[in-house]
């Protein structure tokens, strides 16, 4: 969970920049195809809903993020399971890992020596 939250929080940032300032687009990548130019203009499109989409997304990884290493160091089991589930709800645009790493961890915590190693 931790990689995969590092991963996506880059990607969330990227894409709140490009929606927030399209003009970045050209100088970023001046030589842009024009597919993947046409495919940057529908992102921009998105405005207002892009932002609140990706900052939701930087917020859910950033959660994530900081269960999975509270979860690693057996602590605060609650944040651990809600990082699992938010992982496994949240994580399916990042290489469509989210769900079976967030299936992984909640069957992990589940089990009663683990639930044992929290308290």
């Amino acid at each position: 969970m931790m990689i995969l939250s590092i991963i996506c929080i880059p990607m969330a940032l990227f894409g709140m920049t490009i929606v927030a300032f399209p003009e970045s687009i050209n100088t970023i990548l001046p030589d842009m195809p024009a597919k993947m130019a046409e495919q940057m203009e529908q992102l921009v499109s998105t405005g207002a809903v892009g932002i609140a989409q990706y900052a939701l997304s930087l917020i859910a990884n950033l959660t994530i993020l900081i269960g999975a290493v509270r979860m690693r160091k057996c602590r605060s089991y609650g944040l651990a399971l809600t990082a699992s589930i938010l992982c496994l709800l949240c994580n399916w645009s990042c290489f469509c890992l989210g769900p079976g790493i967030g299936i992984w961890a909640l069957i992990v915590l589940c089990k009663p020596e683990i639930k044992g190693a929290f308290h």
